[in-house]
């Protein structure tokens, strides 16, 4: 029994190769080793961990609370950046075994841009609780936007009941 739980919505297929996901994971990796050291390749690790066992959301989430977790001295804009990035690779490494590879990379581009200029400007022009409430706030009805989008695009929503009218 394997005991991976493949997350990926995007699949049209099973049993495809996961090369593009494993080289994503390997560049969270390197963006952690980069970014903090020797804590951020553990780090990495980590987060690899998370994506073998339960799959990229979970690795995406981990990635970002053990990042933040890490010392205050290895987070600034360019090591933001660089995980960042790899973790939107690793977000966008399951889109190329969809019907529509480069509509779906770039919606999810633009909205992972949208939601971290969001947060950034929150937190340049805000207090840091006030920026961490609004950012909060915009990734929590960002997700519950997706989750809906992921019923009605799965036909996961039954229909109304039909109720009678006045004139019926």
């Amino acid at each position: 029994m394997n005991s991976r739980v493949d997350s990926s919505l995007l699949a049209t297929t099973e049993g495809q190769s996961q090369r593009l996901e494993t080289a994503a994971v390997g560049g969270v990796f390197v963006a952690f080793g980069l970014a903090a050291g020797l804590p951020g390749l553990v780090v990495g690790l980590a987060t690899a961990a998370v994506w073998y066992r339960v799959g990229t959301p979970y690795a995406i989430a981990a990635g970002h609370v053990l990042f933040v977790g890490l010392t205050p001295g290895a987070i600034d804009v360019i090591s933001v950046a660089i995980v960042e990035a790899a973790l939107l690779g690793l977000l966008l490494a399951p889109a190329a075994r969809s019907r529509i590879p480069v509509r779906v990379a770039v919606i999810t581009t633009l909205v992972w841009l949208v939601l971290v200029g969001l947060a950034w400007l929150a937190l340049r022009s805000q207090p840091l609780w006030i920026a961490g409430a609004v950012s909060i706030g915009v990734f929590a009805l960002a997700s519950y936007g997706l989750y809906r989008y992921a019923l009605v695009t799965f036909g996961l929503i039954d229909d109304p009941a039909k109720t009678p009218t006045e004139h019926s």
